[in-house]
Formats: C-alpha cells, structure tokens, sequence
C-alpha cells in the first residue's frame, strides 16, 4: 500500500462529507432550520414518549446546556414541546408538535431528493452502492452501530 493512502482517503472523504453538509445546510435554509435542529426532530420523531435533554446532548455530542439552546429554539418555533415526565418531575420530556411533524414529513422527502441529486451528479448509481457496501463493511469491521436514524 502506498504510504500515503490512508491520508489521502481520509482528507477526500472528509472533503466530500464537507460538500454534503454544505448541500444539506444550504437546502434546510429554505424551511428555517439548521441540520442541527433538523436532526433532533428526526431523532424526537421516532421515539414514542419523547425524549429528554440527555438524550438530545449524547445525540448532538454536546453538553446539556447547548442541547437546550438547540431545543429552545424548535419550541419556540412550535416544532416541539417541552413537559414534566410522569416518571419523575424533574426530567422534562420533549416531543414535536403536530407542527413539527407537518414540517418534519414535508422536509424529510424533499431532503432525501436533494441529497441524491448531489450525490447521482458524481457517481453513478453502481458507484452510489458500492461505495455504500464498503463503509458499511468499514463500520461493521469497527462494531459501528447502526446510524441514529436507520428508519429514514
């Protein structure tokens, strides 16, 4: 193996990972969200009895107080709510509004297009699988769990 390789790999895959945020940030700027807030509500969308602050900050891998910065924001534009468990008075659970999940279903499909329309503009759909086949064959050599939002 050439020495370079591995660093080589590593610097175009986080280039291309790069322009897919960009892609991706660019697209969610029409609906007036972030991918951050974006990816809670997918996240919050697929758990029954909501989630709580703990759950969102090992999600977005950042402290507490960050992860209710990010979830202030989607209350306040009455894509989520905020309410004390029954369990215990002192979590707060968090779950999308009716609002957040019209916004959620209209955005998700349109999302999936444009992130295919990027990608089917430099490789083809062969290309698209293959690639597919060996990092998942990557992750699974590493133990790597499933991606957060496996049913999108």
């Amino acid at each position: 193996m050439e020495p370079n390789l591995p660093m080589k790999f590593y610097w175009d895959l986080c280039t291309m990972l790069r322009e897919l945020k960009h892609a991706d940030m660019e697209f969610l700027k029409k609906f007036d969200v972030g991918p951050a807030q974006f990816k809670i509500l997918q996240y919050t969308h697929g758990k029954r009895n909501g989630v709580n602050l703990k759950d969102i900050a090992s999600l977005m891998e950042v402290s507490p107080s960050n992860a209710s910065r990010l979830v202030d924001k989607l209350v306040q534009k009455g894509w989520m709510d905020r309410s004390v468990s029954p369990k215990s008075k002192r979590e707060i659970l968090l779950q999308l509004t009716p609002d957040g999940k019209k916004m959620l279903k209209k955005i998700a499909p349109e999302q999936r297009r444009n992130i295919g329309m990027v990608l089917q503009s430099r490789l083809s759909h062969e290309e698209l699988e293959q690639m597919h086949r060996l990092m998942r064959r990557f992750m699974e050599a590493g133990q790597v769990k499933e991606g957060y939002l496996s049913g999108w």
